[in-house]
């Protein structure tokens, strides 16, 4: 219907970001490495991507480093391409850092299997990378159970 077909119109202006995404460091999950990632993103036009590796914030250094690298590129790009009165293509990108966590009931429990839920948490600023790498650390040295755990508590 013409309905529909104004609404999919409609969504061909938004931006879309992904969100979730695990690379190499989320061990039998993903094999992209964090520059195919910010490529990938770069090439899609996208404003943003996360990387939300499973339980560990060790790729998130070269996940920034990486799409710093991209910027300073693409400004570049952008500013060769309006001195010479040229239509820019490309944008910056947002690096969003993040952590899928495997939350459970209780994180010091080893009397039974407990791996919970999986939930995908964001850093807002630098405070929040902050208390994400807190919580990973906590799953790892406190709360590995079959999988690196922390509960309610932990995030609270």
């Amino acid at each position: 219907s013409a309905e529909i077909k104004e609404n999919l119109e409609k969504l061909d202006e938004v931006a879309f970001s992904h969100l979730h995404n695990h690379s190499q460091f989320s061990i039998l999950q993903s094999t992209i490495s964090i520059k195919d990632l910010v490529n990938a993103a770069a090439k899609q036009n996208m404003p943003a991507v996360a990387l939300t590796d499973h339980a560990n914030m060790m790729g998130a250094f070269h996940f920034v480093k990486e799409v710093g690298a991209y910027n300073k590129g693409i400004k570049a790009k952008i500013a060769a391409a309006a001195e010479a009165g040229e239509k820019p293509e490309g944008r910056e990108l947002k690096a969003i850092i993040g952590c899928e966590f495997f939350v459970c009931e209780n994180h010091k429990d080893k009397s039974r299997k407990d791996n919970g839920y999986q939930i995908v948490l964001l850093a807002k600023n630098k405070k929040g990378y902050h208390n994400l790498a807190k919580m990973s650390s906590i799953a790892y040295t406190q709360g590995f159970y079959y999988v690196p755990r922390i509960d309610k508590e932990v995030i609270k």
